[in-house]
């Protein structure tokens, strides 16, 4: 049985339940309910919401101004970093070019796998899935009075972010049933982290990054790979392609698989932009190659 499964099974023993429908795990508190208020369709951004009990569970919302309460489609935004570092207020064009298209965007923060925290308490997969996936959950429950529209709601990530939406996106264990038919789309901005395992085993040069994140359990490694939870009802997928020959090829293989299991897919080859381009790029004014296919997968995603 998966590990996480498991601690799912323990936690909703002791019922500790997150408001998102993921079991918290054992010792944690529900998130607060915030309780009924009235949407704010003027745009005032409001940060640091919690959505779980530690440091990092936050989110910050930038609604886009609405003429009714629960109008604005929602993208949710996932930093990279490696899964050690980054922060959810790094947000460079993407803020103005989601208030321009009328999106209401919120940014996630969620724990990081600090290399220089003891192994026994170290934070590693699947934190990260499991804190995305619970935000994602509070989004669908609670952004409506931001302005935003729990029916609409694709994710985006960059890098390690990347990695946790595909993987949120896919896997049943982090989204109860109500959220994931809401979620119309996944961005996948430039990460080779499709198939864990396959990554640890052919870059010996990036693997220590993947085992800081992932251990060094090769069965870990291939659960926590977007490549083996495929299935034909998951949301479709945008996956950037560029990098090293390796990096494309293990982007061009889960896109082969994404179309292998009925699952729409839509690459976009930047092969000209560098890793950080990609990120800082998207949604700017001068960028003609990456934001203009993003968004018309957005438009496509929220269309009614």
């Amino acid at each position: 049985m998966k590990i996480r499964l498991l601690l799912s099974a323990v936690a909703v023993a002791t019922g500790f339940l997150a408001a998102s429908g993921v079991a918290a795990l054992p010792g944690e508190a529900q998130a607060a309910d915030e309780g009924p208020a009235a949407c704010d369709p003027v745009g005032t951004v409001t940060r640091d919401i919690a959505y779980g009990p530690a440091r990092l569970q936050t989110v910050d919302v930038y609604p886009a101004p609405a003429d009714a309460c629960g109008a604005n489609p929602v993208v949710v935004w996932v930093h990279g970093g490696g899964w050690r570092t980054g922060d959810k207020a790094r947000l460079n064009a993407k803020r103005a070019w989601a208030r321009q298209h009328g999106w209401t965007l919120v940014s996630v923060n969620y724990r990081l796998s600090d290399p220089a925290v003891p192994a026994v308490r170290r934070i590693r997969y699947p934190t990260h899935n499991r804190d995305v996936g619970r935000a994602v959950g509070w989004v669908h429950d609670h952004i409506a009075r931001y302005g935003g529209d729990p029916g609409r709601i694709a994710l985006l990530g960059h890098s390690a972010g990347a990695q946790i939406v595909s993987s949120v996106g896919v896997d049943e264990d982090y989204l109860r049933r109500a959220v994931r038919e809401d979620v119309c789309g996944v961005v996948s901005l430039d990460t080779a982290g499709y198939d864990v395992a396959a990554r640890i085993r052919d870059d010996v040069r990036g693997s220590q990054l993947y085992r800081n994140a992932f251990g060094n359990v090769p069965s870990i490694w291939r659960d926590a790979s977007p490549i083996n939870h495929l299935d034909a009802g998951d949301a479709p997928q945008l996956v950037v392609r560029r990098g090293s020959r390796y990096q494309q090829r293990a982007q061009t293989d889960y896109a082969r698989a994404l179309r292998a299991a009925g699952i729409g897919t839509t690459v976009v080859p930047t092969l000209r932009y560098s890793h950080t381009q990609v990120n800082r790029l998207l949604g700017s004014a001068g960028d003609t190659l990456l934001t203009p296919r993003v968004e018309a997968f957005l438009v496509d995603c929220f269309a009614p």
